[in-house]
């Protein structure tokens, strides 16, 4: 065979690839790029979500968990809950009537009503599922120059419903209500057997043990006894006469039998005891 036609040949099939793919359109290449930036943007966009989800659940739990401490303590010490409660408050920062609009139109399946009493007006929005109220006042005064509160509260008389709300809803209706991020106040309230004397003693120096708590100040009467303190495992805390409090515990007779009451807050307690 001729040498000079077997190179001929080899060049031949060498190029034939490059007629067989030509370049590509530019529509193609358009198309391309396109689904490019959309894959981008959508992971941006999941991104986001991620980190809005991540920060709503840090936020419930960081606020549930002072109230699911204090349950989870008293349970240990076979104390009863009968309640749990949950206060907040805001100075708004617009107008009463712009945030009971802002409230309307974020909050489904709540009672809305306004209200005026001598110099005290506002708004009230509730919602009850179960057990768990929520309680909702926009509160302004003539006396208190102008000034006006969002206040918050949830009650519940239930473990598992204040529980399965704390993980799934209080974030988002937390962050609908409040411009800000408003201290939270919680209390549990319920029994323990015993007397006073007994209670002291055994249930509530067990606690104090437990949380490794320091006393601050203390009320004894013959049928009451308060007790203000500080604990690291509670996060939030006041200042008491140059030191700072997070957890308050009151104890009252019961009118009839054994037992006494018990109201236990952080930082300190918020319903009447």
């Amino acid at each position: 065979m001729n040498k000079s036609y077997c190179r001929q040949s080899m060049q031949f099939v060498v190029f034939f690839p490059v007629y067989l793919f030509p370049a590509r359109p530019n529509w193609l290449l358009r198309e391309r790029i396109s689904m490019n930036l959309l894959k981008k943007r959508y992971y941006v966009l999941l991104g986001c979500f991620i980190v809005i989800l991540l920060g709503n659940n840090t936020m419930a739990d960081s606020e549930s968990k002072p109230l699911l401490l204090l349950t989870d303590s008293v349970k240990g010490v076979d104390g009863s809950i009968e309640e749990w409660t949950l206060h907040t408050r805001e100075r708004l920062t617009e107008k009463p009537d712009e945030a009971a609009n802002r409230l309307h139109a974020s909050l489904t399946g709540w009672q809305e009503s306004a209200f005026n009493k001598g110099n005290t007006d506002g708004y009230i929005f509730e919602h009850t599922q179960g057990s768990v109220q929520q309680k909702i006042e926009i509160v302004s005064s003539d006396t208190a120059g102008g000034v006006a509160y969002m206040l918050y509260s949830v009650t519940a008389a239930d473990e598992e419903e204040i529980r399965a709300f704390f993980s799934k809803e209080f974030a988002a209706t937390y962050s609908q209500i409040f411009h800000g991020k408003p201290r939270v106040f919680t209390c549990i309230k319920g029994k323990f057997d015993g007397t006073i004397e007994e209670v002291l003693s055994n249930q509530l120096s067990t606690l104090l043990s437990g949380w490794k708590a320091e006393k601050r100040e203390a009320v004894s009467e013959k049928n009451f006894y308060s007790l203000s303190m500080y604990s690291e495992r509670f996060g939030s805390d006041l200042p008491l006469s140059k030191r700072e409090m997070n957890v308050q515990v009151g104890l009252r007779k019961k009118q009839r039998g054994s037992e006494t009451n018990f109201v236990i807050g952080t930082p300190l307690i918020t319903i009447e005891y």
